[in-house]
């Protein structure tokens, strides 16, 4: 009898579609299977919001999903959005383990979800897997950072843009 894979089951080609896990070996790589499951998420799902525990790190491999701030009531901003071969949620390995923005799919996403705390205990038993992590955590927030930057710059300049219009006048 032919035994049939679970399509939602994790595997190592999954794992390797995903550009940031690029600089692990297949043996580390498969080290991170038993913390990882496959989820199917609806457009308009909010995956995750801001300020609510980190409590899984994501990887998309297919669709996208929006990282949006908000602040002052009226103002939100997409500070990111993560497409296939990206990844969200890192604030689930850095303390204090809680998320800076509301993840929400814009289109039909299928992500690897990993269980961070698993993955937590994986770095603390196996150095070169946490290392080459968190440097890719490093590099990542230096990345939204910049992207963050830019649209402030961004919300700033169409603001004064709309602040020093003359007004219209009637006639």
């Amino acid at each position: 009898m032919l035994r049939r894979r679970d399509p939602m089951k994790v595997t190592l080609s999954d794992l390797r579609k995903i550009t940031v896990l690029g600089v692990l070996s297949d043996r580390r790589l498969r080290k991170f299977l038993p913390y990882c499951r496959k989820r199917m998420l609806p457009k308009n799902t909010v995956v995750f919001l801001a300020d609510e525990p980190a409590a899984h790190l994501y990887f998309v491999l297919d669709g996208a999903a929006a990282m949006v701030v908000t602040g002052g009531g009226e103002v939100r901003a997409t500070v990111h959005t993560a497409q296939a071969g990206q990844c969200f949620g890192w604030s689930s390995l850095v303390p204090p383990y809680m998320f800076s923005a509301t993840a929400q799919c814009i289109e039909p996403t299928l992500v690897v979800e990993v269980d961070a705390e698993g993955l937590r205990r994986l770095f603390a038993k196996d150095y070169k897997v946490g290392f080459a992590m968190m440097s890719i955590v490093a590099c990542l927030a230096t990345q939204r950072l910049h992207e963050t930057h830019q649209t402030l710059i961004e919300t700033l300049g169409n603001r004064r843009a709309l602040e020093s219009r003359e007004p219209v006048l009637a006639g």
